[in-house]
């Protein structure tokens, strides 16, 4: 098969730890995989050993056949639902209507959009698209845009199992934990050479951070650097080793002089990474239960886990299938104070660190085999791909036709599935979406965009409505079963009372006949 992937952003993203894994098998596997990201290709060195083609967007969809064989893509994986990678998805399919399309799911867009604009998400969605344009980035979903994209999807994949709630009903859902390339990460000693290098004093504790700075983690990255300050002040000498950009918005904001205890070494090729990792005494993942971490893998856990060393990180997502005390030590509320003492069991309990680390090692052979993981995506790919596309991509016929010309053939699929043929109400519904269509493509085609959204957040409320009423009669329906069951036992009950009441009457009835005769 040709695979196009889709990325958000270009090759030092956080998703092209996931991405890169998944192409390089799948080109190992014979399949032709090209990555395109919308800008910047000469990041791809940064991405590790590649096995696949990277492409700009528009080289693309200037030239869509870019594979070797001279065809286009068979399968789309879209990454993520937002705005950037929304756009360049309806021009390729305008382009390669054929293409199979799968969008995949790893974090709680709605939750980054609110956080990012600090707007709530009712008033987002009504904002016109120029007036969002000035609040959000591209690299961000639209708040009602992203909802119907992913209902033009022929298949979706989710990084962990809370994200299934976002997917629109009717489409096929894949879970995909990443995959971990185990020759790069494994367990192995630390470095004493590395660490010199570095001007790391032998009396230090280490904790390797290899993440980003970003306005969704800010609160949480402070907290780890407080947490490392702590543990200085409590006596334990402590350094903070971090990687990633981390922008001098978010460091200017310290009181205090956080270079004093974290050496940053900026973003580095993911190739030099495993020694890093490999000095950790601790590896820290900070955060706490909610809408965002509940959501989400943090793309540097799974290389926590295989590198061996002991890990820390919040009670939910992955942690699910951790054991605390065993696997790992698990953070509840993610403050400071919680993090420091964590750190400090591990430093002071060596044959804890050593179960933690050979755990942590094995989970992640457990859960982030890339053969494994990957040859479940393989074996998707290929259900798609002999599936007939869920979205007719050949209406899209002048440029500026969105995805909400589309949406009305996935609503008329969900009132089909909803109602009974023949229900008056299902024929209503269904005229109206046809008259709602027609007003649609004339407001997208003359490029009245913010009227085509207004019929089509219409549209919705209807379709919203009649699934609630349905849900609503599946719950009584269900009520009604469940009383008849206990009606029907009720009734067994009597009937068998009656029954042991006949057969003493009988037996008492044959006792006064023998006596009588």
């Amino acid at each position: 098969m040709n695979i196009l992937f889709a990325n958000y952003g270009d090759f030092t993203t956080n998703s092209l730890n996931h991405i890169g894994g998944f192409a390089n098998w799948l080109c190992a596997q014979g399949h032709a995989c090209i990555v395109a990201v919308p800008e910047t290709k000469k990041t791809l060195p940064m991405a590790g050993p590649a096995s696949f083609s990277a492409a700009t967007y528009a080289e693309v969809l200037n030239q869509p056949a870019l594979f070797p064989n001279g065809r286009p893509a068979d399968l789309l994986h879209a990454w993520t639902p937002r705005e950037g990678v929304r756009k360049f998805v309806l021009a390729h399919q305008r382009l390669q209507p054929q293409t199979r399309l799968i969008i995949p799911l790893e974090d709680n867009e709605e939750y980054l959009l609110t956080s990012f604009t600090g707007l709530p998400w009712t008033k987002l969605r009504k904002l016109a698209d120029d007036e969002l344009a000035a609040q959000a980035d591209k690299a961000l979903p639209h708040p009602l845009r992203y909802k119907n994209f992913l209902r033009l999807a022929d298949g979706i994949t989710i990084i962990v199992e809370p994200l299934r709630k976002f997917s629109p009903r009717g489409v096929p859902v894949q879970l995909l934990p990443p995959g971990i390339d185990f020759s790069l990460y494994h367990p192995q000693p630390s470095r004493s050479d590395l660490r010199h290098k570095l001007g790391l004093k032998d009396d230090e504790k280490i904790i390797v951070f290899t993440g980003s700075t970003t306005f969704a983690n800010e609160t949480e990255i402070t907290e780890l650097v407080v947490a490392v300050r702590l543990l200085n002040q409590r006596g334990t000498p402590t350094r903070l080793v971090r990687t990633g950009f981390h922008p001098a918005a978010f460091t200017d904001k310290y009181s205090f002089d956080w270079r004093a205890f974290t050496l940053d070494l900026g973003f580095l090729p993911k190739a030099e990474l495993p020694l890093l990792l490999a000095l950790a005494d601790a590896l820290v993942q900070p955060g706490h239960p909610g809408p965002f971490n509940d959501y989400r893998l943090p793309s540097k856990l799974p290389e926590f886990f295989a590198v061996g060393r002991p890990v820390i990180l919040p009670a939910t997502n992955v942690a699910h299938g951790l054991r605390d005390g065993i696997d790992a030590l698990l953070l509840q509320s993610g403050t400071p104070d919680e993090i420091a003492d964590l750190c400090q069991r591990i430093f002071t309990d060596h044959q804890l660190a050593k179960q933690l680390g050979q755990n942590a090692a094995a989970f992640a052979r457990q859960q982030f085999e890339l053969a494994a993981n990957a040859g479940a995506l393989a074996f998707f790919y290929q259900t798609i791909a002999a599936s007939t596309s869920r979205t007719a991509w050949t209406r899209l016929t002048s440029a500026s036709m969105t995805e909400t010309t589309l949406i009305p053939d996935t609503l008329r699929r969900e009132i089909k599935s909803l109602l009974p043929a023949a229900t008056p109400r299902r024929a209503e519904l269904l005229n109206t979406i046809d008259e709602l269509r027609l007003l649609i493509e004339h407001a997208e085609k003359s490029g009245a965009r913010g009227l085509a959204r207004k019929l089509q957040s219409q549209l919705e409320k209807q379709i919203q409505s009649l699934q609630t009423q349905v849900s609503l009669t599946d719950q009584h329906a269900a009520t009604l079963t469940g009383e008849l069951l206990e009606s029907r036992k009720g009734f067994a009950a009597l009937k068998a009372a009656s029954d042991q009441r006949i057969s003493l009457a009988d037996q008492h009835a044959a006792t006064l006949t023998g006596e009588l005769l």
